[in-house]
């Protein structure tokens, strides 16, 4: 199976945050001159939508799933030390479910940059880990298939 594009996208954005700390957090980086922005990758904002987009795109099962996410977070590059999985994450209650989307916040170009390619890094690890379990032949063994007769 082929791998397709990963297409990611930072925006700005102004998120609902579901804790308390969350929204006075919210509140303090906007008070004082921060940018809160939100990334999507193959129009996926949050982990959840990634979840789901690696069950239905190429047939993951949870353990797959939960390896993916785990390689894209655990991301780190030279110009940042902390880990992807520090950088971004706010939880948001949407449609009464908690889900946490992929958002962050700078206070400066160089900050947003850093962060950026963070993101950028751990999605080209997550394709990497996603092209490796396609080169194991017994990644297709353990698949899910379905029939109809």
């Amino acid at each position: 199976m082929e791998v397709k594009e990963f297409k990611i996208r930072r925006e700005s954005y102004n998120p609902r945050p579901s804790s308390k700390d969350s929204r006075s957090a919210k509140d303090e980086i906007l008070s004082i001159g921060g940018t809160i922005f939100i990334f999507s990758v193959n129009g996926c904002s949050s982990i959840e939508e990634l979840e789901n987009y690696l069950l239905n795109e190429y047939g993951f099962s949870d353990a797959y799933i939960t390896k993916a996410l785990n390689v894209m977070g655990s991301t780190v590059i030279e110009d940042i030390t902390a880990q992807l999985k520090n950088v971004w994450g706010m939880q948001e209650k949407i449609n009464g479910k908690e889900i946490t989307r992929f958002v962050g916040y700078s206070f400066n170009e160089i900050e947003l940059e850093h962060k950026t390619n963070l993101f950028i890094a751990g999605v080209k690890n997550l394709k990497t880990y996603i092209e490796n379990v396609f080169s194991k032949p017994s990644f297709e063994w353990a698949r899910s298939v379905d029939w109809t007769l």
